[in-house]
């Protein structure tokens, strides 16, 4: 009777114990808090696979997709996003054609009026969010040897071409300066045509080119700038869902940093954790000081890494004689390491905002802006210099070596609520009203964007000139 008394007090105590240990692990991990995937790290710790959801997303991939396509069919036009539906149905045919066009179309010079008429005519006009070199666009969509080089593209049009002819016509935008290329490639017009009737479902009048209602020329006293002939336009008001943000890095509610992010942040940049001299600032931010490099952590989740010099950055995994675009993808690969490390639990979501046209340099720049369902970001930071920061990320590159590192580390997610934003016309009116740009200015480009607006997102649109200047059409 004893024996059995103390083996139920035995098995209580392991059944206590075991259930301690269960909540111990659970909390942790951090379960419920920060959205720690009890059924990933199942799998990964009995089958030994690792469930990232943004693994790749910097990916070459990722790169190789156009921010927009217009289908045109006559009267007809429709526009479609990255993240649509309809864009995944009709992308693989888009880039089937182009890379064709890359690899073997034979170019010649075309008149930028039959670059225009291509656009109302049958066809596909694709923009990438930001222009790139032939040779690095050409090994972003795999191919070994393009048959075009030292040409900057960020726009081309896939044509249905003449009707005698069994081939497309695929027209590329020298970003540089305007002039358009053209050649032939072969393909299946039968499944263009379908393509086009399928998807352009507008009127043409909803969506209107600049140069269809003369935008593109100075034509009156109440216009103060021109409008790319290409850029389109909106004549309709659009809805977009509201927007909400987290910050992983720092507790309001607490006043404190999060422990584990900023480590996180630490280490990626190299920094033991251990032995790294820290000191507050007033302004409630964390400095943290190694012999090569500093790194400032504002409370916005915000923080900025700078090498005392340039062969004292942080090095990236290539050789001394790596190209711009060895570098340039290992780059990447460091933005999407950190995050992965850094947030986990949840996706990355940037883009690049910058031109990737430098060929042979040594050391360059790049930024990146947040993007959700393809509309972009603006969270602007000030920086430590009182600098505004419209970027989610800038990133400093010399000699392999990552000399300068500004990021802001936040998660964004989508509300139930709707967002309505003024047609581009509308936002135009507004930018005639402004006087930011000088009747010396073009506008070369107009697209949507959230705001932070004293931490409520506001949706608005955002004017680039042909200097990259910006401006907010609030």
């Amino acid at each position: 009777m004893k024996k059995e008394f103390i083996k139920n007090i035995v098995l209580a105590l392991l059944i206590v114990s075991s259930i301690s240990m269960t909540m111990n692990i659970w909390i942790d991990e951090k379960l419920w808090p920060d959205g720690y995937n009890f059924f990933s790290n199942i799998t990964e710790r009995l089958f030994g696979q690792k469930v990232l959801k943004n693994s790749g997303s910097l990916s070459k991939e990722k790169l190789a997709l156009p921010k927009q396509l217009v289908i045109n069919n006559a009267s007809k036009r429709s526009v479609f996003f990255e993240t649509g539906n309809e864009y995944d149905e009709i992308i693989g045919s888009v880039k089937e054609i182009f890379i064709s066009a890359l690899k073997v179309g034979e170019y010649k010079t075309a008149d930028v009026s039959e670059w225009n008429a291509a656009l109302k005519a049958k066809s596909i006009f694709v923009s990438y969010p930001v222009a790139y070199d032939s040779k690095i666009l050409g090994d972003i969509l795999g191919i070994e040897k393009i048959n075009i080089e030292n040409i900057n593209i960020r726009d081309f049009v896939i044509s249905h071409g003449d009707i005698a002819s069994s081939n497309l016509n695929v027209y590329l935008k020298n970003f540089d300066n305007n002039s358009v290329l053209k050649c032939s490639v072969k393909y299946d017009k039968n499944a263009f045509d379908s393509l086009l009737t399928k998807y352009a479902s507008k009127t043409t009048g909803d969506l209107p080119y600049s140069f269809e209602l003369n935008l593109d020329k100075t034509n009156s006293d109440k216009q103060n700038v021109t409008i790319y002939p290409d850029v389109l336009l909106s004549i309709m008001s659009t809805e977009y869902n509201s927007l909400y943000s987290i910050n992983p890095v720092y507790s309001r509610a607490n006043e404190e940093f999060e422990t584990e992010t900023v480590n996180a942040i630490l280490k990626n940049f190299d920094f033991n954790i251990n032995t790294v001299r820290k000191y507050p600032e007033q302004d409630k931010s964390l400095v943290f000081v190694e012999n090569y490099g500093s790194i400032k952590i504002h409370p916005s989740g915000y923080f900025e890494y700078r090498a005392i010099a340039p062969d004292k950055g942080i090095e990236l995994p290539v050789s001394d004689s790596a190209d711009y675009n060895e570098v340039f993808t290992a780059s990447l690969n460091f933005v999407t390491d950190l995050w992965t490390s850094v947030v986990p639990q949840s996706e990355l979501n940037l883009s690049l905002t910058s031109d990737i046209t430098e060929r042979d340099a040594k050391t360059f720049d790049f930024t990146m802006n947040y993007y959700v369902n393809g509309t972009l970001i603006r969270d602007d930071m000030q920086s430590s210099s009182g600098q505004i920061m419209p970027f989610g990320l800038s990133m400093s590159v010399s000699n392999g070596k990552i000399t300068s590192y500004k990021q802001l580390i936040r998660i964004y997610y989508e509300g139930d609520s709707k967002l309505k934003n003024i047609s581009t016309i509308e936002a135009l009116d507004k930018l005639f009203v402004s006087q930011v740009f000088t009747k010396n200015d073009a506008v070369k480009e107009i697209f949507p964007a959230y705001v932070n607006n004293e931490g409520i997102y506001n949706i608005t649109w955002i004017a680039k000139n042909q200097d990259n200047k910006t401006s907010l059409l609030r």
